[in-house]
């Protein structure tokens, strides 16, 4: 359902382009969707996006699928 990422593709333009703002494009979209919580995937830049997501919005998030990135060492 949800293919590209701002400024990827044919999706929207924008000079914000943070994992901040990406995360809040995919809140966006689940609600226009009238999706409440999903089981979401994430590749690489996807995969980032989809864990500061989660952080916010772990209510969301059913399952968390991350594939080929990993979240920063603390």
């Amino acid at each position: 359902m949800f293919g590209n990422q701002r400024n990827h593709g044919e999706s929207p333009k924008s000079d914000e382009w943070t994992y901040k703002a990406m995360a809040e494009d995919l809140a966006g979209f689940l609600t226009s969707q009238g999706l409440e919580a999903v089981n979401l995937m994430g590749h690489s830049m996807g995969g980032k996006t989809a864990m500061n997501f989660a952080l916010k919005y772990p209510g969301k998030v059913k399952k968390l699928i991350i594939a080929d990135i990993a979240p920063p060492l603390l």
